[in-house]
């Protein structure tokens, strides 16, 4: 094992890794777990009428959807009772007319890379900026998921990105945070604010997070047509990491690694991530620094993380921040780790 990622691998990354190593795709990919990351806000006292009808009030959760996020990035939306949003929480009483101090990473990320890939599919076809690349439309993956370079590097900070665009439309600047630590403290220590974090960190921080909607619509009953809305969790994401895979393999090298955003199911959280584990294919004695007994405990161990372990899950204030992977992903990985050689043999045939 030589290396992790949570963004997609593109064209120019496997040419960059195949020089390294000084063959072509002498690696596996494989994902490990996955993770919701989570649209997180501070907003005191935020409340909700119980009906539409009634004027008692409790305790609000925010309801956002992929165009509105875009709009909020991207310096068209900058007040908390935009009608856009207002639109999608019409319960809600106290949406003032205060600025919504936006959030964001200062360093490139994997999550940053999830959090953009969740733009690019679920805002507007007429919102390609929201997708980090210049002729992706919602309407299509083929660009998104291409490998001849035309995706742009999403682990961009968004501030960097979308600077100028806000500061034509006369928006403040989004706040950077290093690490997923960084943005949840700094939306924790400011009221009125949002960002996006991975869900185990909004948790530890005490932050509230935003019910988010979903790529597919109730099909009957009293909600038919209207979207549903899901909290991360670790069950809503294992829920579109399931509808993903009957779809999308994880570990198809002509879709580089593609991620599980904006997954069909009404269950389904719609910003989930995989954390992939890079492990070198071929190992040579003497030439590797690692014996045979040594790759071969390496390929138990990554067994284990990808059957048993798969129950062992980092746990932040009683909210399971990682979810486990569907059987299907699953397999597919271990199916992988049986392709791995020392000294041209394989080890687990």
């Amino acid at each position: 094992m030589f290396s992790g990622t949570d963004s997609v691998l593109t064209s120019t990354n496997r040419t960059t890794i195949d020089t390294a190593l000084g063959t072509a795709n002498d690696y596996i990919v494989i994902p490990a777990t996955a993770g919701p990351v989570a649209v997180a806000y501070r907003f005191d006292g935020l409340k909700q009428r119980v009906s539409a009808s009634s004027r008692r009030t409790v305790a609000a959760t925010l309801r956002l959807n992929g165009a509105v996020l875009c709009d909020i990035y991207n310096g068209t939306i900058k007040k908390w009772n935009d009608p856009k949003i207002k639109a999608l929480n019409p319960l809600i009483t106290n949406l003032t007319s205060s600025t919504i101090i936006l959030n964001g990473r200062s360093d490139g990320s994997g999550t940053t890379f999830i959090f953009a890939s969740y733009l690019g599919k679920s805002a507007t076809a007429a919102q390609k900026n929201c997708g980090y690349e210049s002729n992706f439309s919602s309407n299509s993956s083929t660009a998104f998921s291409a490998t001849a370079g035309t995706f742009k590097p999403a682990s961009t900070q968004p501030g960097t990105y979308f600077g100028a665009m806000r500061t034509a439309k006369g928006a403040r600047a989004i706040i950077g945070g290093d690490g997923n630590a960084g943005v949840a403290a700094n939306i924790a220590a400011t009221n009125r604010s949002i960002g996006y974090v991975e869900l185990s960190y909004a948790a530890a921080t005490g932050l509230k997070t935003a019910a988010l909607e979903t790529k597919s619509k109730f099909t009957s009953g009293a909600n038919r047509g209207k979207f549903n809305y899901v909290l991360p969790s670790a069950t809503a994401a294992t829920a579109a990491m399931t509808a993903a895979v009957a779809t999308e393999d994880p570990i198809n090298p002509s879709t580089s690694y593609v991620q599980p955003v904006f997954a069909a199911g009404t269950s389904s959280y719609p910003i989930v991530g995989y954390s992939w584990l890079m492990v070198y294919k071929s190992w040579v004695s003497g030439g590797t620094g690692a014996s045979k007994a040594q790759v071969q405990g390496l390929i138990a161990f990554l067994n284990w993380a990808l059957t048993t372990g798969q129950s062992k899950l980092y746990v932040s204030d009683g909210i399971v921040g990682y979810a486990a992977l569907p059987t299907a992903a699953r397999n597919a990985a271990v199916a992988q780790l049986k392709t791995i050689k020392y000294d041209g043999t394989v080890l687990w045939p």
